[in-house]
């Protein structure tokens, strides 16, 4: 049965997971430095909310240099583009949509494709002296989109799945498309050709053959948006702090005799050890392009140590003493599953804090007692008693976390270990060793 101030910690430990876990839920701002075009031609410099778009976006969240507490919304009716500089470029135009599926579930049979006229968002992923190459995506499926010198509108890459009789045929349509347009410039070699020829409908495969049928790119979009990292590994090393806290009738807490002249013990006794942690690990990132909330794992190594000197004494008419100096040395490995959230997100300083779980193998090479006799003569001699506790192998202990990062590449952090048993205090009332652990480390990220 779980005690119920265990049950009240299990409870804070699940809030915190909620509220963090939660949090990613919620609109993040991370703006970052762009600008948008007006329909009107008027260029407006200043910084817009970049999000992890799943589908092509049909508003931007803007705020002026000017006017940082004003924020402005452009959609298709008040903006012609919209660039982020470094990271995405989106263009508006009015265009010819396919409607048809691309789930074979849904296929029809042998049916012309629907279309629909739609003003809408597209992204530029390369742009060059004869082609332009932009990307749409909506609830439906992925679209390609080329713009060829001198015409002012794109026109989609067409692909098609359809059923014939019992198969699923698929019409490569932007194959012929390609090269049509590859085949009036005098970049279209052989191995052009056969680049489009095996051509799948992808981003990098298609930005590929516009790169080639360009004779020059736009060094601005021609390397395509910035790399997103969705995840960051790092290394790190600290100090950690370790209360262990012995109670219970045993040789640890062995105290002489009390008044009665019966052997007496303490309540408890503590020790305190200050050892290396290294640990290693990734954080994966729920919004990549955010990086203010994530899952964090880390492997961890670690170790505790005591050392206690005590006194047993046997009731008279015995007079024999024990002095009992026992030595303790412990080794931890976890991993450590957390939840992050970036409470301040600044782009030099990030303030974050955390809760997990540390899923604990102990080991111990040393846990022994030697016991010196005062006594001498037969039936009389020195002990080492070897593993006096029994302690538990596995734990799983919940943790938090708080601390701050600098400059994208340090971190400096504290952790707190919720105190646990190492022993299994339900088989012996005298076996019982608490451990209590703070860590502070400083972590480098790649």
């Amino acid at each position: 049965m779980i005690k119920s101030r265990e049950f009240m910690n299990i409870k804070i430990l699940a809030l915190l997971f909620v509220l963090i876990f939660s949090s990613s839920a919620y609109a993040q701002y991370n703006f970052k430095k762009g600008y948008i075009i007006a329909l009107q031609g008027d260029t407006m410099q200043g910084y817009i909310n970049y999000k992890e778009w799943s589908r092509t976006p049909t508003s931007f969240l803007f705020k002026s240099i000017s006017d940082e507490k004003t924020l402005q919304t452009y959609t298709i009716y008040n903006a012609r583009k919209c660039v982020i500089e470094g990271y995405v470029m989106y263009e508006r135009f009015e265009v010819s949509v396919s409607m048809n599926e691309n789930d074979y579930r849904r296929l029809e049979f042998n049916v012309n494709p629907p279309y629909k006229t739609d003003t809408v968002f597209l992204k530029v992923i390369i742009r060059g002296d004869r082609i332009t190459l932009f990307a749409y995506r909506d609830e439906l499926k992925d679209r390609f989109y080329v713009l060829a010198s001198p015409q002012t509108t794109p026109v989609e890459l067409s692909i098609k799945q359809e059923m014939r009789g019992t198969q699923v045929a698929t019409l490569y349509t932007y194959r012929q498309q390609l090269d049509r347009i590859a085949s009036g410039y005098p970049t279209y070699t052989p191995e052009l050709r056969k680049l489009i020829e095996s051509a799948s409908y992808s981003k990098t495969r298609l930005k590929k053959i516009a790169g080639k049928i360009n004779s020059v790119n736009d060094k601005e979009v021609a390397s395509g948006e910035k790399v997103i990292k969705r995840s960051s590994f790092f290394i790190n090393t600290g100090l950690n702090y370790s209360k262990l806290t012995f109670k219970g009738q045993n040789l640890v807490n062995a105290n002489g005799l009390d008044s009665s002249g019966n052997p007496a013990y303490k309540n408890e006794t503590r020790t305190h050890s200050y050892l290396p942690v290294i640990s290693t690990g990734y954080d994966f990132f729920f919004h990549p392009a955010i990086q203010r909330s994530y899952l964090r794992i880390e492997v961890m190594a670690t170790a505790i140590q005591s050392k206690v000197t005590s006194v047993y004494k046997f009731p008279r008419p015995y007079d024999e003493e024990l002095t009992n100096k026992y030595k303790f040395f412990g080794v931890f490995l976890s991993l450590n599953p957390q939840l992050v959230f970036n409470i301040l997100h600044q782009h030099k300083l990030k303030i974050y804090a955390g809760a997990g779980v540390s899923f604990r193998y102990a080991f111990y090479p040393e846990q022994t007692i030697h016991q010196i006799t005062n006594k001498q003569g037969p039936g009389y001699s020195d002990k080492i008693l070897q593993n006096y506790f029994k302690m538990k192998s596995f734990s799983a202990v919940p943790i938090l976390h708080a601390g701050a990062i600098i400059n994208k590449k340090f971190r400096a952090s504290l952790t707190w270990f919720k105190p646990s048993e190492l022993t299994n205090v339900h088989s012996s009332p005298k076996e019982s060793v608490k451990e209590r652990s703070v860590q502070i480390s400083l972590a480098y990220l790649f």
